[in-house]
């Protein structure tokens, strides 16, 4: 019972992860995103919930709120 339950655990937390990034259908190289992206925001020390609040504040566009690239770290140091 316990294995079946982290099945459906990990596809409904993937279902989430999704939907805060904006990703639109499954690929199986999304576990691996999930991973490498929390790894590098532990890694520069960026705060989890605001990276992903204002993640949700990018356009179409592509613009990238001040806000949010205020969190992310110098591409240049």
């Amino acid at each position: 019972a316990l294995a079946q339950y982290e099945h459906h655990l990990m596809l409904h937390y993937s279902e989430l992860m999704r939907a805060k990034l904006g990703l639109a259908v499954w690929e199986e190289e999304d576990p691996a995103l999930f991973r490498e992206l929390f790894r590098l925001l532990a890694a520069h020390k960026v705060d989890y919930h605001l990276f992903l609040r204002q993640l949700g504040e990018l356009t179409a566009q592509g613009d990238w709120p001040a806000r949010l690239l205020a969190l992310l770290p110098d591409p240049a140091v």
